[in-house]
């Protein structure tokens, strides 16, 4: 009889309220927020230390820019409290307006004063500084994002430098809090990467505190030190953003984070039947279970091995992998559908036979909710 392959997947605490290393720049405490019956925010908590960046992501309608709206006072809350750097700026009473809140915001498509040369534009928040050090903070704040060329008009901006300009500004007037809302999306597909990482090494180099909302997976993940992961106006998960693709904490997280595979299996005493062996998972309840596995996750295998088979359907070139659909064959578990990404050198033809290996850590397991 095959030995169960026993694993831990116990998950470091998170704490209820989403904690933050050090003092917060950020407390949100039981934030509700409704429209009518509509639940936008149904009891958010979450704190931000100095210089973390956290990600909001989730699919549309999910809160998520409800939330930043609430941190720049442009909403107000149901109940709950909002601090910024220790002071209470909305909650028992309490509103301090947008204008007055030491918060700054880019929002989807931030404009350029078209009027106005760019060091202009950056320096508009510095009009207490003398030229000197008005000018020493717009030369270093456009550099941290990588701007340059202060003297031309911001009319001539691209969509990338518009955004760098809307940052540099915000740096520049040395705020320690900046929320963004999708602040890549409207960005040309060629310059989006490179004004990203800019825009990360700039929040990095200052140690401004960053609060982002996004619905794009990839991004979250390379730009987060931590991830809350959010649907229909409540957190799902939050986690540092390895944690939550190596351990969602649903069906739901998993597949929304990126391309899986569901099968239907048993957990019985711990025990779960999977195409790739029997896996040991003590924390689940007899039942079913959904077995996911993530398309990139599969690898091809040996021939000779003992890895399951895909008879291959269909294929689809991806540049660093082929897309392979197909029938997965396995001795114990069974045929079941699959697709996967795989690194081959020639795509295989219709019919083909090829032998998929997935780690063991890589499966993910769920109970199926009654």
């Amino acid at each position: 009889m095959e030995s169960p392959q026993r694993l831990d997947f116990e998950d470091p605490a998170e704490g209820s309220f989403g904690a933050a290393p050090g003092p917060a720049e950020l407390e949100l405490e039981n934030i509700r927020r409704s429209f009518g019956n509509v639940d936008a925010l149904a009891g958010l908590n979450l704190a931000i230390g100095p210089a973390e960046i956290v990600c909001l992501l989730g699919p549309l309608k999910s809160g998520k820019t409800t939330a930043l709206r609430i941190v720049t006072g442009t909403e107000r809350p149901n109940s709950g409290h909002v601090r910024i750097g220790g002071r209470l700026v909305a909650g028992d009473g309490t509103f301090i307006p947008p204008a007055r809140r030491p918060v700054g915001y880019i929002g989807p498509e931030p404009t350029a004063q078209s009027r106005r040369s760019l060091a202009s534009m950056l320096g508009a928040d510095l009009k207490h500084l003398n030229e000197a050090e008005r000018s020493e903070r717009v030369v270093a704040a456009a550099e941290r994002v990588g701007l340059d060329a202060l003297a031309r008009s911001a009319k001539v901006l691209s969509k990338a430098d518009r955004f760098r300009a809307a940052l540099a500004r915000i740096l520049a007037a040395e705020r320690r809090l900046i929320v963004l809302d999708q602040p890549f999306d409207a960005l040309e597909r060629e310059l989006r990467a490179a004004a990203r990482d800019d825009a990360i090494e700039g929040l990095r180099k200052t140690k401004t505190a960053a609060l982002i909302a996004t619905d794009d997976v990839a991004d979250a993940l390379q730009i987060a030190d931590r991830i809350v992961l959010m649907r229909q106006g409540a957190v799902v998960q939050t986690a540092a953003p390895e944690l939550l693709w190596r351990r969602p904490k649903s069906a739901w997280a998993a597949a929304f984070l990126g391309e899986v595979n569901t099968m239907p299996g048993i957990a019985q005493a711990g025990r779960v039947l999977t195409p790739w062996g029997t896996l040991f998972r003590p924390n689940l309840r007899d039942g079913p279970v959904q077995i996911l596995v993530r398309e990139a996750e599969l690898r091809a295998a040996p021939r000779n091995g003992s890895e399951p088979e895909l008879v291959v359907e269909a294929t689809k070139y991806l540049g660093p992998a082929y897309l392979i659909v197909g029938t997965l064959v396995s001795a114990t578990f069974g045929r079941t559908q699959l697709r996967a990404r795989v690194a081959l050198r020639e795509a295989p033809a219709p019919g083909a036979k090829i032998r998929l290996g997935c780690e063991p850590n890589a499966i993910l397991i769920f109970s199926v909710e009654s």
